[in-house]
């Protein structure tokens, strides 16, 4: 059951992982000018505030210069964080973003590699690990079944002992009574 709960809880971290990084893996980085920026707060499925940055940039893609807006891929109930997240992108300033090759007016920016960008993704990695831990540890405590007989270590699923021949568990009644 925890190997299930491991597989799973590292599945949804991958797939998260994906998600925040795929301008990073799959489009093309450029250098872009910070025309505008604002803080854009809103309300998340449990109607918390959460804040996020909006900005507008100017930058080149080998079809011409192109101006575009997009909101930030980091995010915070923390205003004071995002709010010096902000300062990060003066106007004026020259900064990394993301285009998509086959449409170049969606960008992404923001997607620096941090703990507190990766958040809860980083917990589903630790509680994945933990998990196939201790699974691994469990499974090591599970004694080996011994033959009767010769005293040798057998393998869970031997019905007989390869050793000696002696039967190591009961039969089921119905091939019991066949035997007989």
């Amino acid at each position: 059951m925890l190997g299930l709960i491991a597989v799973s809880l590292f599945g949804l971290a991958l797939y998260q992982t994906v998600q925040r990084y795929s301008a990073a893996l799959f489009w093309r980085a450029t250098e872009a000018t910070v025309l505008e920026r604002s803080l854009v707060p809103r309300r998340d499925d449990d109607g918390i505030l959460r804040f996020r940055m909006r900005g507008s940039f100017r930058y080149q893609t080998p079809a011409g210069e192109k101006t575009a807006s997009a909101d930030s891929d980091f995010e915070s109930r923390e205003f004071a964080w995002v709010l010096s997240r902000i300062d990060d992108f003066p106007s004026g300033a020259r900064v990394k973003v993301y285009y998509d090759p086959s449409s170049p007016d969606k960008i992404r920016f923001g997607s620096d590699v941090s703990v507190r960008y990766l958040g809860c993704t980083l917990y589903y990695y630790a509680g994945a690990f933990l998990c196939a831990v201790m699974a691994l540890w469990i499974w090591s405590l599970k004694p080996s079944p011994v033959c009767a007989a010769c005293k040798r270590k057998l393998k869970s699923h031997y019905r007989y002992c390869p050793y000696c021949g002696v039967a190591v568990a009961p039969l089921p009644d119905s091939i019991s009574r066949a035997l007989h």
